[in-house]
């Protein structure tokens, strides 16, 4: 008792997203973060997912609506590009109109991917492969962090609890959580 939590062993994803696209929005962050890649000059992306998920998640349109904005990959990844805190805004009730989350999204692809079925359901996979002039570079994400097999910390489920509870106005009521 008190050394081990079920709340260790669940799934919590670190912002509001389809979870069928949390491993591909991770990946494109991960490839970005480790090749320095401008986003400006990436001229493809495409997402390969269990052939289950691409249906759900592949939504090249501007989202409409807070639902539509968490469900669509390529708007996450547009996001992740140029406004990865925005990807932590609970509500989404401001949805970004720019044309740099647009050009992005118009470079989404999703595909189906028969190698990566084979993890599913017992993982939640996506491989992203970024082209820009200088090549592709590319990442597969099995287990994203918030699953548990990668597990949010306790810091990171606070912060998304204060987020959830208390909006962009969580840093000014930080007391009230903390005590």
């Amino acid at each position: 008792l008190g050394e081990k939590f079920v709340m260790d062993e669940m799934c919590i994803k670190p912002y509001p997203i389809a979870r069928q696209a949390l491993s591909a929005a991770e990946a494109f962050q991960e490839t970005l973060a480790a090749h320095g890649i401008d986003p400006e000059s990436i001229e493809q992306v495409t997402v390969f997912v269990p052939g289950q998920f691409t249906k759900m998640i592949d939504n090249p349109k501007m989202p409409a609506n807070r639902m539509e904005s968490i469900i669509g990959v390529q708007y996450q990844i547009a996001l992740a590009a140029f406004e990865p805190a925005r990807l932590l805004d609970v509500g989404r009730e401001l949805l970004l109109q720019d044309s740099r989350i647009n050009a992005m999204m118009a470079k989404v692809s999703v595909k189906p991917s028969l190698e990566l079925e084979a993890y599913f359901p017992q993982a939640w996979p996506a491989r992203v492969e970024v082209i820009t002039k200088n090549g592709v570079m590319a990442k597969e994400v099995l287990y994203p962090q918030g699953d548990g097999h990668n597990p949010c910390n306790w810091d990171e489920v606070a912060s998304k609890f204060k987020r959830a509870a208390f909006g962009n106005a969580c840093d000014t009521r930080e007391e009230l959580v903390t005590g």
